[in-house]
């Protein structure tokens, strides 16, 4: 059981005065005849309230300023307390023969009392201590801090020079004094954890009032210390949970450990070295679970100190799941466009055109071989324009070389032309396979020679080519994807980067990444550069400048397409559940 908040050492007929004065048999000297063991003399005046009345019958007591109160359950105490004297008539009070030091000089009379600091008595002297004047006691309010999960009840609060001292009412150390006369005290605060040093400070007392302190008392620690004020955030688009704490004492470093509260996890630390600063990223999370982070200190022989209070928080991705499309409908869905009037078309590789309303559900489809003096064989990618007229790539021949074909449909789904499929050979399409569609251009990928030919959208004339086989700038190994953002430039997506172009073939740059197998390249509504993972099972998203600035944990295995339509909405689709999933921005 913790000792008494405030213990009282007065005898009764100082009850007003409490822990101030106190009786003790053992003193050393006695005032007024009593036992002389000194030979010097100190004598004063003492006043009412009002300052000239003089204070009769006041107790006054004389008390060495280095001496430290007698506290139950310290192991270290004091001689003590002196014997105190009484005034006179006049107010005045004589100490006829005592130690030579300096002392505090402590009065009390009817409810009021006074306190001097540091008188200094003198051998062989008659010392004349300055009048002092009786106030309405007043106390001090504030709190001891100490580190995070210590008991700030093992505190002791000790006003030097007196018989004063208290402890914290609760263990985050919030304290009241006892009543004390106006002045100000030193005062030594220290605690019974082995891990804290002693404070030495002075502390003011206005008479009559409560003196509330500003800021925390923080009694110095020895130990390793405890992180405080831990604080988390998480990146919805990167999918990163960020942590930032500080802490009061010098350590080496920290340890940062998390548990999934969902599963019940036990905290492990995730660091693989030690922290240095007081920030940490974690890009490990899986979306939808909360999780629990704590951080330790360390020091340099990687001794922990406490786990500081823990934070939690939930992962959540950047889109949501809202709904699947084309289940038990599609064999092999390649690709999918959202048309202008809301119908969604899905090239389904040997069946064809695959028509779904603007809910999902099947309305019909135009197969391969449907479409007049085009002998289609598959369908594989498809770009939209600014009118509403689709572009699609297929092929006339399983196994025949330069048998590629692009078709442009009307909004009404009607043939419009053909091209790529006849001409001279640059202008031919042995594999096309990705596409775009910018303006009054046609951007096609070649698979055959890992070119991209550039034909007119409005008579399919061949214009141009873009890049060619090889690793060099400007080049292409295996493209993965190819998109135009709208500040007219050409994003092509292979697996180890991504190559910028103007439109006229001119290479701009390129940033590395590494994502695996990168299946599809997209740019949302803010010209973000999107790149699905089939082996990682992620859509990440990138600046033009190559910084990932989104990252989301898509719920299907090995994606194989993506599409994103104008309000960033997300149809991903791959080749094993042969339906699409639709996922909208949160």
């Amino acid at each position: 059981m913790l000792i008494a908040r405030i213990i009282s050492l007065a005898g009764p007929a100082l009850a007003g005065y409490v822990l101030l004065f106190s009786r003790c048999s053992t003193n050393p000297w006695t005032a007024d005849g009593g036992t002389e063991t000194g030979n010097a003399a100190v004598y004063g005046t003492i006043y009412e309230p009002d300052g000239k009345t003089p204070a009769a019958g006041a107790r006054v007591l004389l008390i060495p300023t280095e001496r430290q109160p007698t506290v139950p359950g310290l192991s270290k105490t004091l001689a003590a307390i002196p014997e105190s004297t009484t005034t006179n008539d006049s107010g005045i009070y004589t100490v006829k023969s005592m130690p030579s030091g300096t002392y505090s000089i402590l009065a009390s009379g009817d409810g009021n009392v006074a306190f001097q600091d540091s008188i200094a008595v003198k051998a062989d002297e008659r010392t004349k201590v300055p009048a002092d004047t009786l106030k309405a006691p007043g106390s001090i309010r504030g709190r001891v801090r100490l580190q995070p999960g210590d008991d700030a009840r093992l505190v002791f609060i000790l006003f030097m020079g007196t018989n004063a001292y208290c402890l914290p009412d609760d263990s985050m150390g919030a304290f009241t004094t006892p009543d004390l006369a106006e002045g100000t005290y030193r005062v030594r605060i220290l605690s019974t954890i082995d891990q804290y040093g002693v404070l030495d400070t002075t502390l003011s007392v206005s008479a009559g009032k409560i003196n509330m302190l500003g800021g925390d008392i923080v009694l110095p620690f020895k130990g390793i210390g405890v992180v405080t004020g831990l604080r988390v955030s998480y990146d919805t688009l990167r999918e990163i949970v960020t942590l930032s704490w500080h802490t009061e004492n010098q350590v080496a470093g920290f340890n940062v450990y998390r548990a999934n509260v969902d599963s019940n996890t036990v905290a492990n630390r995730i660091n693989s070295t030690r922290v240095v600063d007081t920030l940490f990223h974690d890009s490990t999370v899986a979306q939808d679970f909360t999780y629990q982070y704590t951080v330790a200190t360390t020091d340099a022989q990687g001794n922990e100190g406490n786990l500081g209070n823990g934070v939690t928080v939930k992962a959540v991705g950047p889109y949501v799941l809202v709904d699947s499309i084309g289940y038990a409908i599609f064999e092999r869905p390649l690709d999918l466009v959202v048309r202008s009037d809301g119908r969604i078309f899905v090239t389904d590789d040997t069946v064809g055109l695959v028509i779904l309303d603007n809910e999902g559900a099947y309305q019909r489809t135009l197969p391969c071989g449907s479409f007049p003096r085009v002998n289609l064989k598959r369908v594989f990618k498809m770009a939209q324009d600014e009118s509403g007229n689709l572009y699609v790539t297929g092929d006339k021949d399983y196994l025949h070389l330069n048998q590629g074909v692009v078709l442009k449909l009307s909004s009404e789904d009607t043939l419009m032309s053909t091209f790529g499929d006849s001409g001279s050979a640059d202008g031919l399409l042995g594999t096309p396979r990705q596409i775009a569609v910018h303006d009054t251009l046609v951007l096609v990928e070649n698979a055959d020679d890992r070119r991209i030919k550039v034909f007119s959208a409005a008579t399919g004339r061949y214009l141009y080519s873009i890049g060619g086989a090889g690793q060099a700038p400007g080049q292409f190994v295996e493209i993965a994807g190819l998109a135009v953002s709208k500040t007219k430039r050409l994003f092509v997506a292979e697996e180890t980067r991504i190559q910028m172009f103007e439109l006229d073939g001119s290479i701009v740059g390129s940033f590395d990444i590494s994502l695996g197998v990168p299946s599809d390249l997209r740019l949302d509504d803010e010209d973000r550069v999107l790149v699905l993972s089939m082996t990682e099972n992620r859509l990440y998203g990138f600046t033009e400048n190559g910084a990932l600035s989104l990252r989301f944990q898509v719920s299907q295995r090995e994606p194989h397409w993506l599409y994103v339509d104008q309000e960033n909405t997300l149809y991903i689709g791959d080749l094993i559940s042969r339906f699409c999933r639709k996922y909208s921005r949160r």
